[in-house]
């Protein structure tokens, strides 16, 4: 999941190409997504709500990057972080948009 304000002007820098690079911060949950980067299927773009949720599928494999691997056209969810999640999107929305992880049961 990706904290997005803004997606509609913010989604119109990746969703062209479907490159982005998501900052990784050093937080347990950081390194979990780390160690089960193989895993990742979707990115979920969400804000403070249930509602205006984006759901994209990953295409190919993520990739760790320190910023200067990162190539120039991909959009970075945060600015100032020496460590990426590099993921290229099917920029094709699924049908179903609105997903509510707090409703799932796992």
């Amino acid at each position: 999941m990706v904290m997005m304000e803004n997606y509609v002007a913010k989604s119109t820098h990746f969703l062209s190409n479907g490159k982005l690079a998501v900052g990784i911060k050093m937080t347990k949950e950081s390194m979990e997504i780390v160690e089960n980067i193989a895993h990742i299927g979707y990115v979920l773009f969400h804000h403070r709500s249930d509602e205006g949720q984006h759901l994209f599928s990953v295409q190919g494999a993520c990739e760790m990057k320190v910023a200067n691997e990162l190539p120039p056209d991909c959009y970075k969810t945060v600015k100032d972080k020496d460590l990426y999640l590099f993921v290229t999107l099917d920029t094709k929305e699924p049908s179903t948009t609105t997903y509510m992880p707090r409703r799932s049961k796992t």
